[in-house]
């Protein structure tokens, strides 16, 4: 079923929105975004720390930390763990 075919009325009570305009649409004032001071902390971190694909983090597991990880929630912590921002 397409939005189109839903009453504008109804829309809200099943939950529903209205899209956003595509950004092609030329709506949107680019010129005024800013990155928020959170955004800034967070790019100076990334941008400092050196590159580690996921993989590799993977494969530096050592052998007692995957016995650990016996489900897929310890393994992403360790890997959250070895990838800090």
């Amino acid at each position: 079923m397409q939005m189109s075919h839903i009453p504008e009325s109804d829309r809200k009570k099943l939950g529903l929105s209205i899209l956003p305009p595509c950004y092609a649409d030329g709506v949107y004032l680019s010129e005024k975004c800013k990155p928020s001071a959170g955004e800034h902390v967070l790019l100076e971190a990334l941008s400092q720390r050196p590159e580690m694909m996921v993989h590799e983090a993977a494969s530096t597991i050592s052998v007692d930390q995957a016995a650990v990880a016996d489900n897929l929630e310890d393994f992403v912590r360790v890997i959250h763990i070895m990838l800090p921002l």
